[in-house]
C-alpha cells in the first residue's frame, strides 16, 4: 500500500541527495586459484576472465576505455559463437586485447598486467568450448 509524503518532506530528502559521484576502481583482488582454477572452456568462464581483465585494466587507467570495452565485447561475442566462428575468429578478437594490454605494461603494474595476459591466453588457448 501507499504512504503519503508532505511535499516539504519530500523536498527535504531530495535535497539531501548529492549528484553521482565517480570514484577510482578499487584495486581487484587477484587471487591465483580463482585464476588458474576457472574453466576458460566454459562460458562462465570466459566472462569471469574478460570482467576481471577488464577490472585490471581500469584499476591502472582510471575509467574503462570505450574502446577497449568494445574489444571485450567483440571477444566475448566470439566466445559465445565459438561454434559459428571457430577458433581463428576468437583469436582475432583477443589479439588486439593483448596488444593493448602489453602497451600499458610498466614497472608500477608488471604482475597484475601479466596475469591479466595470461587470462587471455587462457581463454585464447581453451579446449574446445562446451556445448
Amino acid at each position: 500500500m501507499g504512504t503519503v509524503v508532505a511535499l516539504d518532506q519530500f523536498r527535504k530528502g531530495s535535497e539531501q541527495q548529492t549528484d553521482a559521484t565517480f570514484e577510482a576502481p578499487h584495486r581487484p583482488a587477484i587471487f591465483g586459484s580463482e585464476i588458474w582454477g576457472m574453466d576458460y572452456s566454459s562460458m562462465e568462464g570466459v566472462v569471469f576472465g574478460l570482467l576481471k581483465v577488464r577490472e585490471i585494466a581500469g584499476f591502472f587507467y582510471g575509467a574503462h576505455d570505450a574502446e577497449f570495452d568494445h574489444m571485450l565485447i567483440n571477444a566475448l561475442d566470439k566466445a559465445y559463437h565459438y561454434e559459428l566462428h571457430g577458433p581463428d575468429a576468437l583469436k582475432a578478437a583477443i589479439r588486439p586485447l593483448k596488444a593493448d594490454m602489453a602497451d600499458m605494461i610498466n614497472d608500477n603494474n608488471r604482475k597484475p598486467m601479466s596475469l591479466a595476459l595470461v587470462i587471455l591466453d587462457l581463454i585464447e588457448k581453451s579446449p574446445e568450448r562446451k556445448k
